[in-house]
């Protein structure tokens, strides 16, 4: 299994089919715009169970500003879309997470 070590807070590259699991407890954010209301959030983003959990941020005029997606050890999310996001956690600079799928690998 490949392991993804990204720096804390510093955007990095997460391609659509690209399923990582969190190590340690872990929130990824990612830009609103991966999302368009009236579509079902699955379309863009899945995860592995009930107890992962998402949220929305959003702007005054209803539009989705980030999605946050809270993770605890073992659970694992999938992107349908390509895009950029961030990864937090609360007392880690460097944060690693297990990439159990690829889909574009060749």
């Amino acid at each position: 299994m490949a392991t993804l070590t990204v720096v804390a807070g510093k955007p990095f590259e997460w391609r659509r089919g690209v399923r990582l699991q969190a190590v340690s407890e872990t929130q990824l954010v990612l830009p609103g715009g991966l999302w368009v209301q009236g579509q079902a959030l699955a379309t863009v983003i899945e995860v592995s169970d009930d107890d992962a959990r998402i949220a929305v941020d959003q702007a005054g005029d209803g539009s989705v500003r980030k999605i946050h997606v809270f993770l605890k050890p073992g659970q694992h999310v999938i992107l349908h879309r390509n895009s950029e996001a961030i990864a937090l956690a609360k007392e880690a600079r460097e944060i690693q997470l297990n990439v159990l799928q690829d889909t574009n690998a060749a």
